[in-house]
Formats: structure tokens, C-alpha cells, sequence
């Protein structure tokens, strides 16, 4: 990973394919999107990388690290809500609260995808 604009972190393709980074998508695609479509879904690389720039570029720096966190896409495992709110100073409640509500905002990116890219 390299930083990016504003002290982000932002991916590589490289990255894509490191092995916590393939069991963190799935993880999370398999989670957050996958209830969405079709049984048999396989996934593009422009679909990976579109959920993971909705990560870090919509999302704002708290709600990145929280979902980072909670699928493994730090490279440093998949933590529990309690990890979470420990690492953010919170309770376990607020955690899952938030992963909550970002993945509705995933979901309702995913959905209106085709949308933002006729747009551009």
C-alpha cells in the first residue's frame, strides 16, 4: 500500500493480490454484496476495485479504519467488534453500529454503480 492523497491509503493492483488481501474481499464482498446478487456471482477486477475505492474515497477516514478492521483489509486480521471499539476508544455497541452503516452505504454504492459510471 502507498499513501495516497490526504494521508490516505490507497491500493495498488499488486496489493489486490496478496493473499490476506483475497480472503479480506472475499469476506467482505461475500458479506456486504453477495446477498444482492445472483447465487453464482463471480466478481470482475473493475468490481473489486470499485467497492474498494467506495472504501477509500466515500468513506470517510474513522469509517475506513473501522471497516478495514472488521474484514482484515489492514493485513492484520479480521477483529471483532470488541477489537474495534477498543482500537477506536468505544464500545463494542458503536462498532457494530457503524460496520452497520457502512455497509448500507456499500450496498447503496454497489446498487447505483451503473449510475455513477455513465455519469463520467
Amino acid at each position: 500500500m502507498v499513501q495516497g492523497k490526504e494521508g490516505r491509503l490507497s491500493l495498488k493492483d499488486s496489493d489486490l493480490n496478496k493473499p490476506y488481501m483475497q480472503e479480506a474481499l472475499q469476506s467482505l464482498l461475500a458479506e456486504v454484496i453477495m446477498p444482492m446478487c445472483q447465487a453464482d456471482k463471480v466478481f470482475t477486477a473493475d468490481e473489486v476495485k470499485y467497492v474498494m475505492w467506495c472504501i477509500e474515497e466515500k468513506l470517510n477516514p474513522k469509517q475506513q479504519k473501522i471497516i478495514k478492521a472488521r474484514y482484515g483489509l489492514d493485513g492484520e486480521g479480521h477483529k471483532t467488534f470488541k477489537q474495534i471499539g477498543q482500537i477506536m476508544r468505544c464500545s463494542y455497541q458503536w462498532a457494530s453500529t457503524q460496520t452497520a452503516t457502512i455497509q448500507r452505504k456499500l450496498r447503496y454504492w454497489w446498487l447505483r454503480k451503473d449510475e455513477e459510471e455513465g455519469e463520467k
